[in-house]
């Protein structure tokens, strides 16, 4: 339903009409939308996270290539699948606190296929010792956000090239 309406569009009334269940047994397991709304997509999500590529290819753009692609394939129709659900997470983020914590969890649990695959790379002597993993993953999923958020050129391998080569390039070893 997320990612069919949105989550401004979404109500508790309509979740509970779907389940077949009164308003009362959702909130007696979840506070409210959000967090039911967080826990849906962290389920959804981490049953799709079986399907992410996580072999170490021994090339630390080859690695990320194949992660970023996946994430770009999840999100590559703009108006419809995980694109819109993001979307209007990222915007709940903006005005709820307690939702921003909980969503920045969420996000974090993706952030950690990149450090993994980041620090993989420092170990066969790909990146620089001290690069700065954390920020490389941010820098990999902004670029893939803002093109979510704005839909203004497509989520494609070109793309991910360049992100890719344009992180890895400041970082190589000297």
């Amino acid at each position: 339903m997320l990612e069919e309406l949105g989550y401004k569009r979404l109500s508790i009334e309509a979740i509970a009409a779907r389940a077949g269940v009164g308003k009362q047994t959702i909130y007696r397991w979840w506070k409210g939308k959000g967090l039911l709304v967080i826990e849906a997509f962290a389920h959804a999500t981490s049953a799709r996270a079986t399907e992410l590529p996580t072999a170490d290819s021994g090339s630390v753009a080859e690695d990320l290539r194949r992660l970023l692609l996946s994430v770009f394939d999840r999100n590559a129709h703009y108006d419809r699948g995980a694109a819109p659900a993001t979307k209007s997470m990222m915007a709940e983020a903006q005005l709820d606190r307690e939702f921003l914590a909980t969503f920045r969890e969420l996000v974090q649990s993706w952030h950690g296929l990149f450090l993994r695959v980041l620090e993989r790379g420092k170990e066969r002597g790909e990146l620089r010792p001290d690069a700065d993993s954390a920020a490389l993953v941010d820098l990999l999923m902004g670029a893939t956000w803002y093109r979510v958020l704005l839909e203004h050129a497509p989520l494609d391998k070109a793309y991910a090239d360049t992100i890719i080569r344009t992180v890895l390039e400041g970082n190589r070893p000297d």
